[in-house]
This record gives C-alpha cells, sequence and structure tokens, in this order.
C-alpha cells in the first residue's frame, strides 16, 4: 500500500506509521493522526486501513486550510480508499466502489455543495461537514470524474504535482490550490469543473434523445440531442461518450464535449446504425439519465407570421439555430422569413399547414434532410 501511495503521489512522508486499536470510547471509525492512526476496536478491515493510511499524505501531510475545504481530505481519502482496489483487484475492482460510492450519494444526497463558503468561518454541524453521502461519497466520485475529464496521464501528473508542492507539503491548502494544479498542468482552464461538481449542489439529470436517420446511396445519420432537465442544479458541462452498433456487427464510441443544454450532434456513417448507448461505462456517475429513440427536433419556431428567423426570441429554446435541427409547427402564424445570409439549420421539420419563405437573393443552408409533414 505503501508503495502504490508513493508511485502516484509522493513519497510516503513521514519517517514511520503505524496504526492502534483504541478501546470502545473511541466513537469513529478512524482518526489520522500523523505516523500512528487510530481505529476503532477489532477495525483491522482493509478499506478502512487504506482510506486511513491515505491520511497521512492527504490530511496530515497537506491538511484543509478551513472546513469549506474538508474535500481536500476526506474526498481524497475516500477516493484513494477505492484506487487501493485497483491494485489488488484491477481497474473494474475500483469502478465497483465508485459505483457504490455514487449509488449511496444519489440515494442519501441532503441537497448541500461539496463546499460551502460560509464553512471557512462558520463551522456547519457535524452532521452536515461529516455528511457520508458528501463529503465521503460524493467527493470521491467527483474526483473519479475528474480523473475521467482529464485522463490517466494529466490526472495522476496534477496528483503528483499537489503532493510534491514544498508550498503545500506540511502545510494547508484550499480547494483553489488544488485547481490551480489542474490548470497548471494540463495548460487548461477547468474552474467549470469545480464550479459545478464542488461549490453547486446536486447532479444532472438527463433526459437525451437519438435517431438514424437513412440519407440514400448507403449513408446514414445518428443524430444525438443532449438535454439536461435539473432544476435544482446548475447545468453540468462535461465530455460524454456515446457507442453506436452496426448492421455489420461493428461498433465505436464516440467523445464529445457538451458545453450547453439542448446542444445537438451529428455522425455521419456508410453503413446503417442499430443501437445508441449514452455514457456507456458509466463515468459521469453522478447522474439520472434517461434516453429515448425517435425523431426529435432541438429548436421549435414560435414567432409570429413573417418574422425573422435570425431572431433569438423567435426561437425555443431561445437562440437562433446554428446546426441544430429545428420544427416550424403548423399554424398561419407560424411562417418565418430568412431574410439575412448566412443562415442555417440540420434537418428541417415543416409541419402540414406551416410555411417557410426565404427571400430573394439569400441563402439558407440545411445540412440535413427536409421532412414536408
Amino acid at each position: 500500500m505503501t508503495n502504490w501511495y508513493s508511485q502516484h503521489f509522493c513519497e510516503h512522508p513521514f519517517q514511520k506509521n503505524g496504526f492502534a486499536a483504541l478501546n470502545s470510547q473511541f466513537a469513529w471509525g478512524g482518526m489520522e493522526n500523523q505516523t500512528l492512526t487510530s481505529i476503532c476496536p477489532n477495525c483491522w478491515s482493509e478499506w478502512l486501513i487504506a482510506h486511513e493510511y491515505a491520511h497521512q499524505w492527504f490530511g496530515d501531510m497537506i491538511t484543509c486550510d478551513t472546513w469549506a475545504d474538508i474535500w481536500l481530505n476526506e474526498g481524497f481519502a475516500t477516493w484513494s480508499e477505492n484506487f487501493w482496489w485497483e491494485k489488488t483487484g484491477g481497474y473494474s475492482a475500483y469502478k465497483n466502489e465508485i459505483n457504490y460510492d455514487a449509488s449511496s450519494y444519489l440515494s442519501s444526497n441532503p441537497g448541500w455543495a461539496i463546499s460551502v463558503p460560509s464553512w471557512a468561518t462558520t463551522t456547519p454541524g457535524v452532521n452536515t461537514l461529516f455528511n457520508y453521502a458528501i463529503t465521503y461519497a460524493k467527493g470521491a466520485c467527483v474526483l473519479h470524474m475528474l480523473r475521467y475529464t482529464l485522463g490517466d496521464s494529466l490526472f495522476f501528473a496534477t496528483m503528483r504535482s499537489y503532493s510534491n508542492d514544498t508550498n503545500l507539503r506540511f502545510h494547508s491548502a484550499r480547494i483553489a490550490d488544488f485547481s490551480e494544479k489542474v490548470n497548471m498542468i494540463t495548460g487548461d482552464n477547468y474552474d467549470w469543473f469545480f464550479a459545478q461538481w464542488i461549490f453547486a449542489p446536486n447532479h444532472p439529470v438527463y433526459a437525451n434523445q437519438y435517431c438514424f436517420e437513412n440519407l440514400g446511396s448507403g449513408n446514414w445519420d445518428v443524430r444525438f440531442l443532449i438535454r439536461q432537465t435539473q432544476s435544482n442544479a446548475p447545468f453540468f458541462t462535461m465530455p460524454v461518450i456515446v457507442k453506436i452498433n452496426f448492421q455489420d456487427n461493428t461498433d465505436t464510441l464516440i467523445r464529445v464535449m457538451n458545453t450547453h443544454n439542448y446542444e445537438e450532434f451529428v455522425f455521419t456513417f456508410k453503413k446503417q446504425a442499430t443501437s445508441f448507448t449514452f455514457d456507456p461505462d458509466n463515468e459521469i456517475v453522478l447522474k439520472r439519465a434517461t434516453l429515448t429513440q425517435g425523431v426529435f427536433y432541438t429548436k421549435t419556431w414560435t414567432g409570429a407570421l413573417s418574422d425573422d428567423w435570425n431572431v433569438n426570441e423567435n426561437w425555443s429554446p431561445t437562440g437562433v439555430p446554428a446546426s441544430e435541427s429545428v420544427k416550424i409547427p403548423a399554424g398561419l402564424i407560424r411562417m418565418p422569413v430568412v431574410r439575412n445570409h448566412g443562415m442555417s439549420c440540420g434537418s428541417m421539420l415543416i409541419e402540414s399547414g406551416a410555411s417557410l419563405s426565404v427571400s430573394a437573393g439569400v441563402d439558407l443552408s440545411i445540412s440535413g434532410t427536409v421532412i414536408r409533414q
């Protein structure tokens, strides 16, 4: 265990280490004292030892600066506990533990964030601060999703850089210190990740849709709409993996970056797709999700008769379409007029009784198919 943690974090930070089982007056599972961890009577389970020992790095060598930074202690130790199973049983064993933590969170989520700024000055109650669903289970899952987002190479480079930083070793740290490490190692800005997973409550609720579209001549489109419906949390930006199976018994994995709600992706193939799976390995472990098959249209025209296509408020959801598929619903008051150059969309459905007018000399680029009911 020492070698495993040292390999992925830094060398064991103290000259010695030990464990002492206490009597029944000790009310906790364990307490991460430097060099000598206390555990409850007869509490020699491997998972508890892995958790408490990880605290020698995250909690003892580097500890949270305020209670608002408790994730750096307990979230990291819980993730490390799961990571130990990767050493003994492979990635699937690690992932099973992460999935268990995700289930614990999803079934018991009390609805607050991992880090609340006011905790830095006003200590919350013990049942809030050490709430298992948030501080431990969600905390570990967020580190897993950071690993998924960055990839192993950048993730473990970040963990090593954080653990070896002489400004942090044997000092206290804030979550911002860790997020700055992520940005430095990746050369990119991942503040959005921490804003949504650490400083905001709850999780995404996906209601996704997909369809297969025959373009003729053996060509097929697979259209995919990502939609989040949660009302108690912000939109969650995340990389998303989908799996597509084909009639010839082949399959492919595609990773896209979902940056906004109602985002539509179109993949074109020279063979027919037969099935579609969202997040096939459940890497976005903190989520609820449904996936339905059927023709869909991302944006619907809501303007009045002869209103301008190029006006955000004339579409639902708000915003002029670019590559999204659109629907012009039935009714005499449902006729958009394209007056400007550079207008575009994906596929288009024009319902019976509706119409579309394109001014002379103006073009509308439609990348998909047009269906007239």
